[in-house]
């Protein structure tokens, strides 16, 4: 059975807008964004600080505060399901599981009154890994922690999380975040919080669960060397629109927005400087 086109991509955004109350007047936050993701790919947001990136990685799934006054309109498909129809219960329910998040603060994802140890417990119960089962799920994912270079692992998961640096937060975040291995992931600048090693040997290991596991990515960074060594397609977000969307080879080779354009000059220099 031949599947509908729509249907082989994994997320599909169109003509999306987001707007936010201000003193009694919507600001515009992002303006008729349009893109699709295929499974196993990595598709990469490059923006600026204030382009819009975090508030596009949270409009996917309305991931924003119950007290913000936002406005979405557009369509945001999933697997061919609308995200935008979902209530906060199903929508909860494909977070835990087949769309996961990392972002770049990772001590606000944790407890700051509970032990590493507990709250992996309860986040590899409540996300029900696949593949995993109740007698080999913790060694799965200390697996991964040392895969992520996080060797004192004893010292760490009994650790609470004000004792540990925010480099080793992070990277017991994106093990959490990856180890149900989602369908979707959403990583918004996942490694500004390590050094340059560390970002390459986490950045490498996530491109090998794409396509090991056919995971989508939507990789969020100011980075355009980051975007080149591991992007499939790069998008280029500016003032809340996405002014320019190509693969990466013909993105590099010839650029088209004079944005781009100053991107890709400034990151081939900053490689011959």
């Amino acid at each position: 059975m031949r599947l509908k086109e729509s249907y082989r991509m994994l997320l599909s955004v169109k003509e999306l807008g987001v707007s936010v109350a201000q003193n009694g007047e919507y600001c515009e936050l992002l303006h008729d964004i349009s893109f699709s993701l295929k499974p196993g790919e990595i598709f990469t947001i490059i923006g600026e600080s204030g382009s819009g990136k975090t508030t596009l990685a949270r409009a996917l799934t309305n991931l924003f505060p119950p007290h913000w006054a936002i406005e979405r309109v557009g369509v945001i498909e999933f697997e061919n399901l609308d995200l935008a129809a979902l209530d906060e219960k199903d929508l909860n329910s494909l977070r835990r599981q087949s769309i996961r998040y990392i972002f770049q603060e990772p001590a606000l994802a944790f407890n700051p009154v509970l032990k590493i140890k507990r709250q992996i417990q309860l986040a590899l119960h409540t996300t029900q890994c696949n593949g995993m089962d109740d007698s080999n799920d913790h060694e799965s994912f200390h697996t991964l922690l040392h895969q992520l270079d996080i060797n004192d692992l004893e010292g760490t998961i009994n650790a609470y999380p004000h004792q540990l640096s925010v480099g080793t937060l992070q990277r017991i975040h994106i093990a959490l975040a990856i180890a149900p291995k989602p369908k979707l992931l959403i990583a918004d600048e996942p490694t500004s919080s390590v050094d340059a090693l560390q970002s390459v040997q986490i950045l490498t290991l996530l491109r090998s669960y794409c396509k090991r596991y056919t995971m989508g990515m939507l990789l969020i960074t100011h980075d355009l060397g980051i975007a080149e060594h591991f992007a499939d397609t790069i998008a280029i977000l500016s003032g809340g629109r996405i002014v320019e969307c190509a693969p990466k080879d013909r993105f590099f080779q010839q650029p088209r927005h004079p944005y781009s354009q100053l991107l890709v000059e400034k990151t081939s220099n900053n490689e011959h400087a």
